[in-house]
């Protein structure tokens, strides 16, 4: 079975305490130097994720799409011990069963600082309170618009509504 990682940071201090870091898909992405059309635009996804290499372990996984997904200074200056394995989850995808693993961490508004967001994301991340998941995060149908809504794959918007259920995590940023 093939399997991933997903892994979602909360903000702890600064204008943007308490939230989680979303990133947003780009209409496009550079594969093997090439620009193609990138799948499901405008749907947003953890901090950062991918799926889990052979030989590698989830740790491996984790640091090397951190440093695709959000450069070498974050991963130079994270400290990936903070992280903390919520649960793990199996979904479908491209007609393969997948073994998801989720982890949450902590970031500062200063760690923040070194990520340089890859080309298959829009620049910004999104920044999401528990009261934004409540009331205006969507999983994924055909009734949702990525460019008008914050949408997440329905396997993502489960495990983002396991963060926002597992109070002893927040409960430091309140």
């Amino acid at each position: 079975m093939k399997e991933s990682v997903a892994v979602w940071l909360i903000v702890t201090d600064g204008k943007n305490q308490g939230k989680i870091l979303l990133q947003q898909r780009a209409e496009t992405e550079v594969e093997n130097g090439k620009i193609k059309k990138q799948s499901y635009p405008y749907v947003c996804q953890p901090t950062w994720n991918g799926k889990v290499k052979p030989g590698e372990d989830l740790m491996q996984a984790i640091k090397r799409e951190a440093e695709e997904e959000l450069g070498k200074d974050f991963v130079k200056n994270y400290n990936f011990k903070r992280l903390i394995p919520f649960n793990s989850r199996k979904y479908r995808t491209k007609g393969e069963e997948v073994i998801g693993y989720n982890f949450v961490g902590l970031i500062t508004e200063s760690e923040l600082k070194s990520v340089k967001l890859h080309q298959g994301a829009l620049p910004k991340f999104v920044f999401i309170s528990s009261l934004d998941f409540w009331e205006r995060v969507k999983p994924l149908s055909e009734k949702t618009d990525p460019r008008s809504e914050i949408v997440l794959f329905g396997d993502q918007w489960k495990a983002l509504e396991n963060i926002y259920q597992l109070k002893k995590i927040l409960l430091p940023l309140t």
